[in-house]
């Protein structure tokens, strides 16, 4: 009797632990899936939707403690003729190396969407105005200085930048919407001011103190 006793519970232990390695690979499995629907799959950044779920939850954050909310635009310039001259393979290797270039340059915090084509979105988390031109300045000279080589040339890419940052009592009543729309009006203008160049959002100028 204590023989099949002694049995019957090393049975049961091995089927709880079977269980509990099938519990923690489903875990594993759905940590996985979750995580892929988040990325965009070309240049592993987030994607759009996600993106816009952590803003959304970030400026909500920012408003309860008045902290700042800031955004980062960015397009890669010529992109179409790069496509065009060289390829939409090699259109897709600038895009992932953009992607990486710029994740590598900005803080652990901060997040990286693709958020279109070959435009990026980056979430800042408690920038200021000065932080984030600064950021988006180091970025921008990273993706200047990269060289991808395709078939023995060395093709050279370099990106407009728009930052917008609201900070403080304005943070009430703003959307996530709005500072995109900020951030995208000043990538705007570095574009029509000759590209491959940073602009901030016009409240963000912070003036200088006299003398």
């Amino acid at each position: 009797r204590t023989a099949v006793l002694a049995s019957t519970n090393n049975e049961l232990r091995r089927e709880v632990e079977r269980r509990g390695v099938l519990e923690e690979e489903r875990e594993a499995l759905i940590a996985e899936l979750r995580h892929l629907a988040s990325r965009d799959p070309l240049s592993g950044a987030y994607n759009r939707r996600a993106f816009m779920e952590l803003a959304t939850r970030e400026l909500k954050r920012a408003q309860r403690q008045r902290s700042a909310f800031g955004i980062i635009m960015l397009d890669i310039d010529h992109f179409k003729k790069v496509n065009d001259t060289y390829g939409h393979g090699v259109g897709d290797q600038v895009i992932r190396q953009t992607a990486q270039i710029t994740q590598q340059k900005l803080r652990e915090t901060d997040v990286v969407c693709r958020y279109g084509g070959e435009e990026f979105a980056v979430l800042l988390i408690d920038s200021d105005p000065r932080m984030a031109g600064e950021l988006a300045e180091r970025v921008r000279q990273a993706v200047e200085a990269l060289e991808i080589a395709v078939g023995g040339k060395t093709l050279r890419v370099t990106c407009s930048f728009g930052c917008a940052v609201i900070a403080g009592e304005a943070l009430l009543g703003e959307t996530v919407e709005a500072v995109l729309q900020r951030a995208d009006a000043a990538l705007y203008r570095a574009k029509t001011g000759g590209r491959n160049r940073v602009e901030l959002d016009a409240t963000m100028m912070v003036p200088r103190a006299a003398g």
